[in-house]
């Protein structure tokens, strides 16, 4: 993000509404977009406990699962 803001002419640390959260606050609600954060989020912790490399694996996995099902609602 901090690229893609430099690419585009604007100062890097400003604030905007592309992240993931955002999208899911203004697609799903505040309700769903906590529940999906925090399943995320446990499921990453106890991957993690297994094994780290699995936990980045699993991770970057259920990241990129919720910003495609964010970017296909909206």
């Amino acid at each position: 993000l901090f690229f893609i803001r430099l690419i585009k002419n604007k100062h890097p640390f400003s604030g905007d509404k592309t992240h993931l959260h955002h999208l899911l606050l203004r697609k799903i609600g505040l309700a769903k977009t906590n529940i999906c954060i925090s399943i995320s989020i446990i499921l990453s912790v106890v991957v993690m406990i297994i094994n780290i490399y699995l936990a980045l694996i699993v991770s970057a996995f259920l990241y990129s699962c919720l910003i495609i099902y964010a970017k296909k609602i909206v």
